[in-house]
């Protein structure tokens, strides 16, 4: 098994003041196809728990912590801090920042947006010309807990992929490297 940026190509880049660094290639991306996150039987939907981080998850089903990027690329994680749900506690504490309120409970007390039965966005005035049964407003702390439970549900590669996963991804950085130096034999 491999960490996700321990085969990447380096680059080196000078200081300005005549030193040089060397670095790993940042730009380099791999993607799981479209193909592969499209079909149900190429992963196994995971629920995620408020004690889970991404290289226990991986310890947990692949067997190796270092695979924490595998579930990243399948469940097409960028963030892993807000593209992963919040824990109660996390959460509450990303509200009162982000709303600049002392409490997170107070938000219930405030309209984010109105909604038809349907769950139809609509504006205050529409939501003024319905009645009571065909309305309703969601206020801003249901909004952000229903966002952040969206995030629960998260896509494992199946285990009899990780093989060919881990394959390809050896042979896209080697065809990378090899190219930079026909590239870098060619410019001599």
């Amino acid at each position: 098994m491999i960490n996700y940026f321990e085969n990447f190509p380096k680059i080196t880049y000078p200081d300005g003041n005549g030193k040089i660094y060397s670095t790993v290639d940042m730009t380099v991306r791999f993607k799981i196809i479209e193909k592969v996150i499209q079909n149900p039987n190429a992963y196994y939907e995971y629920y995620w728990q408020d004690s889970d981080r991404l290289d226990i998850v991986a310890q947990k089903y692949y067997g190796d912590s270092r695979l924490s990027w595998v579930i990243m690329l399948s469940s097409q994680i960028y963030d892993w801090i807000y593209d992963l749900p919040l824990s109660n506690e996390k959460f509450d504490e990303y509200l009162e920042k982000k709303y600049e309120v002392d409490n997170a409970y107070n938000l219930k007390n405030i309209v984010h947006h109105y909604e038809d039965i349907t769950g139809t966005v609509i504006d205050k005035n529409a939501y003024n010309l319905l009645g009571d049964s065909y309305k309703k407003h969601v206020d801003i702390y249901s909004y952000e807990l229903f966002q952040n439970e969206l995030k629960r549900n998260i896509k494992l590669l199946s285990k009899d992929l990780i093989n060919q996963i881990l394959n390809e991804f050896d042979y896209r950085l080697q065809t990378i490297k090899n190219n930079r130096k026909l590239s870098n034999y060619d410019e001599r």
